[in-house]
């Protein structure tokens, strides 16, 4: 008896726990992202038509520059948002001090968005109209991406 209640014990133990790995999707690991990994999305100049060498040179130099500063500006915002944490969980958190990182850190944040418009707006002003329309086409079709994505996120969240 003691023998057939561990072999049904380690059967449900094993059962349970597949059951448990499986996710709302059906998948048993990380979302799929295999579009980052083969490079779909990351270099717009390939659909681009027609770009000269120099409108190539021009945006790698627009897109590098943009990665140097978006770093630093990355940096400062999780240094603020490390202080918050730490903030919040102090014995006696200062509301005062915990709303101006909160300030600061949308600041920030709004300097982020200002810097990537001002690098996307550039990289416009390279191109030609011919090549603009492709490049916006390109955009809208990348947002209808992550939209359809967030969409998918969402209703997964509320099966749960």
């Amino acid at each position: 008896m003691k023998k057939l209640m561990s072999t049904i014990a380690i059967i449900a133990l094993i059962a349970g726990t597949g059951i448990a790995q499986e996710g709302p999707r059906g998948d048993h690991g990380p979302k799929d992202r295999t579009h980052v990994r083969e490079g779909k999305g990351r270099d717009m100049m390939a659909d681009i038509p027609d770009l000269t060498e120099a409108q190539k040179k021009s945006l790698q130099e627009i897109k590098k520059s943009g990665k140097e500063g978006a770093k630093s500006q990355r940096e400062a915002v999780k240094a603020v948002r490390n202080k918050l944490a730490d903030l919040k969980t102090s014995t006696n958190p200062n509301i005062n001090e915990i709303n101006s990182l909160i300030d600061e850190m949308h600041k920030l944040e709004a300097e982020m968005d200002k810097s990537r418009m001002a690098a996307f707006l550039k990289m416009r002003s390279v191109l030609t109209a011919e090549q603009l329309k492709v490049f916006d086409a390109k955009q809208a079709e990348k947002r209808a991406e992550r939209e359809k994505r967030k969409k998918e996120n969402m209703q997964i969240r509320e099966a749960k």
